[in-house]
C-alpha cells in the first residue's frame, strides 16, 4: 500500500496543462498550421518541396502529374488528408496568391475570380527556379533530419532557405491559441534589408524601412502609408489598408474606370458583382455606371464589338491561320480565340476597322481547334456508357442553330463536337422565333443571356430570375 501511495502523483490542474496539454497543443499546432521562421514554410508545404526535389523536378526536367506528386508525399512524409497536400501544392503555384511562386503549374490552377484548380489528375508540376534556392544544399548537413511519421525515412526539419522566404510570401495560419498573419515582400527589398542587417547587426526600424519599405502583394494596389504601418512592424500588430489601382480611359465624351491591381485576396468575380448589385440597388447614387465589363487577360481569346460576324470573320483571316470566331453572341459582339500573335494582329485590325477588341477572362481558347483534344475525351467518355438519355423536350444545340436530333449517337456526337466548334447563339435565337418562341427567361445568376436576346432580337419578351420567388412571379405573370 505504501508504494502504490507514493506512486501517486498529485499535481495541479495549472501544472498538468502547462505541462502536458500545452506542449502536446503546441507540437501539433507547429506540426501542421504555422510556418518555421527559418523556411517560412509549413510543414505539407516543405514536405511537398523536399518530394518533387526527391523527384527530380528541378526546372529543366519535364512537369509530372499533380497525382503522382501528392501520392509520393503522402506515402512518405506527410500522413494527412490528399486534399490538404493538393491545396497546398496548388497554392505555392499561383501567381495571385504567392508573391515568389515556390511550383511551376502546368494546367489549370485556379484563378482570381475563384475558380478552383482541376483535379490533380489533371495537372502538372515542377519546382520553380526560387525554389531551390531553398533547397540548395540540403544534401550538405546543412539541416537537420527527423524521422517520419512511421520511422522509415528521414525528413528535414527546415530547408536550407537561401533567402528569407517568410517575408517574401507571407505566410497565414491560424490554431487554437495561436495565429499568424504575414503579408509578402518585394525579393529585391527583403534581399537588401537583410544585407543591410548583417552588415549592420543594431540596425533601426526606421533605416531597416528604407529598405523594405513595406509588404509588396502580387495583385498589387497601393498601401495607404501612416504610422500603423510603422507600428505594426514595431509590435508584429496592426492593420495595413490596400486600395485598387484606378486609373481613367476616355472615348470621346465617355469615361471609363479602369481597374488595373486589386488588394490582395479580393475575389474579382465577387467584386465585380457586387458593384453590378449595388448599381441596381442604389441606381440614383451609381446612375454614372453603364456597364461593368471584366476585361482581364488570359490569353487566347478576345470579344470584339462595333463589327458584325462577317466583317470579324474576314479579319480573322487576315490575323493568320490561328485565328477563328468561336462565339456568336448579337450582332454586334463575335468572341475570337488563337494563337497571342495572332491576336495582336487582330487587335491592330479591329481597331483600323472601327471596332474594339476586349481580352476576355478566360482559361483555354474553348470552342476552337485547339480543344479539338477535349473533343476527343469527351467522345470517349461518352461512347464508355454516359450517353445521354432521351430527351423529353425540345433542346437547342448552339453548334448547329438546331435542335439535338432524336438518334443517341447523333446526339453524342453534337454533343463532344460543341467543345471545339463555335457557339452559334446568334443563328440559335433567331431559329426559335422563326420556330413561333416569342419570350425568352433567363434561369440563374446574372442576366448575360438575357441581355444577348434583347441585342439581337425584336419584338420578343426577356426575363432573367435568380431565385425561385422570381421564378413563380414570372410564372404566374405568363399564366
Amino acid at each position: 500500500m505504501e508504494t502504490k501511495k507514493n506512486s501517486i502523483i498529485q499535481s495541479s490542474l495549472d501544472e498538468v496543462l502547462h505541462n502536458s496539454m500545452m506542449p502536446y497543443a503546441e507540437h501539433v499546432i507547429l506540426d501542421r498550421a504555422l510556418p518555421r521562421v527559418e523556411d517560412g514554410l509549413k510543414p505539407v508545404q516543405r514536405r511537398i518541396l523536399y518530394t518533387m526535389y526527391e523527384m527530380g523536378l528541378t526546372p529543366d526536367k519535364p512537369h509530372r502529374k499533380c497525382a503522382k506528386i501528392v501520392g509520393d508525399c503522402l506515402g512518405k512524409y506527410h500522413p494527412h488528408g490528399d486534399t490538404s497536400v493538393y491545396d497546398a501544392l496548388v497554392r505555392m503555384a499561383q501567381d495571385f496568391n504567392m508573391r515568389m511562386p515556390l511550383v511551376n503549374g502546368h494546367g489549370n490552377f485556379g484563378t482570381v475570380d475563384g475558380d478552383s484548380a482541376a483535379a490533380y489528375r489533371y495537372t502538372e508540376a515542377r519546382l520553380e527556379e526560387l525554389a531551390l534556392e531553398l533547397l540548395r544544399d540540403i544534401d550538405k548537413e546543412t539541416v537537420d533530419f527527423t524521422l517520419n511519421f512511421d520511422d522509415s525515412l528521414m525528413e528535414p526539419a527546415t530547408l536550407p532557405g537561401r533567402f528569407p522566404n517568410l517575408l517574401v510570401n507571407g505566410a497565414s495560419g491560424i490554431a487554437v491559441g495561436l495565429a499568424t498573419n504575414i503579408p509578402p515582400h518585394n525579393l529585391a527589398e527583403v534581399i537588401d534589408g537583410t544585407v543591410a542587417f548583417i552588415d549592420n547587426p543594431k540596425i533601426g526600424l526606421k533605416e531597416l524601412l528604407r529598405y523594405i519599405k513595406g509588404p509588396d502583394f502580387p495583385t498589387g494596389g497601393f498601401i495607404i502609408a501612416g504610422e500603423e504601418l510603422e507600428t505594426a512592424y514595431r509590435t508584429g500588430r496592426g492593420k495595413i489598408r490596400v486600395r485598387a489601382r484606378v486609373g481613367v480611359e476616355k472615348d470621346g465624351d465617355k469615361k471609363s474606370l479602369i481597374v488595373s491591381e486589386l488588394p490582395y485576396q479580393i475575389n474579382k468575380a465577387n467584386l465585380l458583382k457586387k458593384i453590378v448589385d449595388l448599381k441596381e440597388e442604389k441606381k440614383d447614387l451609381f446612375a454614372g455606371i453603364a456597364d461593368v465589363v471584366d476585361e482581364s487577360d488570359r490569353h487566347g481569346m478576345r470579344a470584339v464589338i462595333k463589327l458584325d460576324a462577317a466583317q470579324v470573320e474576314g479579319l480573322a483571316k487576315q490575323a493568320g491561320e490561328d485565328c477563328w470566331p468561336v462565339n456568336y453572341n448579337s450582332p454586334q459582339q463575335t468572341v475570337v480565340a488563337g494563337a497571342p500573335e495572332a491576336l495582336q494582329e487582330l487587335d491592330v485590325l479591329v481597331k483600323e476597322a472601327g471596332g474594339r477588341a476586349m481580352k476576355v477572362a478566360v482559361s483555354g481558347a474553348f470552342h476552337s481547334p485547339y480543344m479539338a483534344e477535349a473533343t476527343e475525351g469527351l467522345a470517349t467518355y461518352i461512347q464508355a456508357g454516359h450517353a445521354p438519355s432521351p430527351l423529353l423536350i425540345p433542346v437547342m444545340a448552339n453548334m448547329t442553330a438546331a435542335p439535338y436530333p432524336a438518334d443517341p449517337r447523333a446526339a453524342s456526337d453534337v454533343l463532344a463536337n460543341q467543345v471545339s466548334h463555335p457557339v452559334r447563339w446568334v443563328d440559335t435565337l433567331h431559329t426559335l422565333q422563326d420556330q413561333g418562341t416569342d419570350t425568352f427567361i433567363e434561369v440563374g445568376p446574372g442576366k448575360t443571356l438575357s441581355g444577348l436576346v434583347k441585342r439581337t432580337l425584336s419584338d420578343v419578351r426577356v426575363y432573367s430570375c435568380e431565385t425561385a420567388e422570381q421564378v413563380a412571379a414570372i410564372a404566374d405573370e405568363l399564366a
